[in-house]
């Protein structure tokens, strides 16, 4: 798990080494020490103010969802074998905030 700060540090330096403007921060991962895959109300809360702290560093060129992977135990093997989610947090136009499951895709 990493701050925005460190992630934006971290997609700076990428943009840099591949000459690519286009790398930036869009979220950010931490692990649930129980096998809950939800979002718990901190993670939301935490969701928006990096949402609120990257649209005021990049107006428009911030993105308008975070995207939290959460990794979690299963249930039999444990952290041998951990289970990922991924939940998108934003903004409604009218300010409420909004968290729906989003899908994960292994290449």
């Amino acid at each position: 798990m990493v701050s925005v700060e460190e992630g934006e540090a971290a997609a700076e330096w990428a943009a840099r080494s591949y000459d690519d403007s286009l790398v930036g921060v869009i979220g950010g991962w931490h692990c649930h020490p129980v096998r809950e895959h939800r979002p718990s109300e901190a993670d939301r809360e935490s969701a928006l103010v990096a949402l609120d702290l990257l649209r005021e560093r990049h107006e428009w060129r911030a993105p308008s969802q975070w995207l939290d992977v959460i990794l979690y135990a299963d249930s039999i093997d444990g952290w041998r074998s951990p289970r990922a989610c991924a939940w998108s947090t934003y903004r409604r136009g009218n300010g409420a905030a909004v968290t729906k499951p989003a899908r994960i895709e292994v290449a």
